[in-house]
């Protein structure tokens, strides 16, 4: 149960944001919430100019994944104006998934590709990780 609503409710019918703003929120946001809440998250996927190349030379010294994820979220505030912790929180949420396939492309010797703020949280990952525009059902599934 998360916040009231059972998981096997939640998990065919919201997408990621929507859950996200339930946890945050103690309730299931309205249309215009959501679209504003998804817009917020969008404009924090960035992460600082430092985290790439640290990436790259961590990646080129044989450093660990978890090494190297350790060393951007450690980053991700450099920059915030705030130390409020949703804030911090939906940072963290926002640029997790950024961190996490710029470490695999870096580990795999291939340039990493920028956030796009027209996708989803679930499709924008996936866009970073491959360099592909995944399909609706993969989609869905990590949405899930």
């Amino acid at each position: 149960i998360i916040a009231g609503f059972p998981v096997e409710e939640l998990a065919p019918n919201a997408v990621f944001e929507e859950t996200f703003f339930l946890l945050l929120h103690d309730r299931i946001p309205t249309n215009p919430e959501l679209l504003e809440f998804k817009n917020t998250l969008s404009s924090l996927r960035t992460l600082p100019k430092s985290v790439e190349p640290l990436l790259q030379s961590a990646a080129s010294h044989g450093s660990s994944i978890t090494d190297m994820l350790r060393m951007a979220s450690a980053s991700l505030s450099i920059g915030m104006e705030t130390e409020d912790p949703v804030s911090t929180g939906m940072r963290a949420v926002a640029a997790f998934p950024t961190a996490v396939a710029w470490a695999y492309r870096a580990l795999k010797n291939l340039p990493n590709i920028p956030p796009d703020p027209g996708l989803s949280h679930a499709a924008n990952f996936l866009w970073m990780l491959s360099g592909s525009l995944a399909s609706p059902v993969q989609i869905r599934a990590l949405d899930t």
